[in-house]
């Protein structure tokens, strides 16, 4: 996995750092009610927080490399998120939120009737568990290219904008592993992954 520089002394120094964690984290986390507008906002703030140089060229295909970056984290986040809160989002209102593709639901015989069903029930069958690695396995191309893109980018990146990109990768990668290791509980709406646990995976 992508190692920034100096990843866990400045977690543990520096506050402003946490802060701009903190930061990254509420504009990728999904909040109770429903999506931001936007789909694509995480790691939004990272070109602009870049001191660009070498030309207007040099910094034009900077900002186009950050965007694919950021877009191809973004919605790999994104992904992750739907997975871990879909029983939480199927319980909402009369009929539940559904951010679930209703292809991939129907390409395994479920639909967001269905789903809901088996989430207000708090059972799991195969076809849940065959929606759940299609989905990690996309996600966990949209994790490899782009930490393949991070990585290029590491070195023309503040070190403190390095680290958050690190971390939130980090993260990310844990959190989608337990998710495929263990649909039923997802289903169920089991806490996948704790504050205590995610701290400890920052100071590491």
């Amino acid at each position: 996995l992508v190692v920034a520089p100096h990843r866990g002394g400045a977690f543990a120094g520096v506050a402003f750092q946490r802060r701009q964690v903190d930061h990254v984290l509420d504009d990728a986390r999904i909040v109770r009610g429903g999506f931001p507008p936007d789909r694509e906002r995480t790691l939004e703030h990272l070109p602009r927080a870049l001191p660009f140089s070498g030309g207007a060229a040099a910094a034009a295909q900077l900002r186009i490399e950050l965007a694919a970056l950021r877009r191809q984290l973004g919605l790999f986040a994104y992904l992750v998120h739907i997975l871990r809160d879909v029983a939480r989002d199927m319980r909402t209102g009369e009929t539940g939120l559904v951010y679930l593709a209703l292809d991939d639901l129907r390409r395994h015989g479920l639909s967001d009737r269905v789903l809901r069903e088996l989430v207000l029930r708090g059972e799991c069958d195969d076809r849940w568990r065959a929606v759940v690695k299609d989905l990690c396995a996309r996600a966990h191309a949209m994790e490899e290219r782009g930490v393949l893109m991070a990585e290029s980018q590491y070195a023309r990146i503040p070190t403190d904008c390095a680290f958050i990109l690190c971390f939130i990768i980090m993260m990310y990668s844990e959190l989608l592993r337990r998710i495929e290791a263990a649909p039923d509980r997802v289903l169920r709406g089991d806490r996948m992954m704790r504050s205590s646990e995610t701290a400890t995976l920052a100071a590491a």
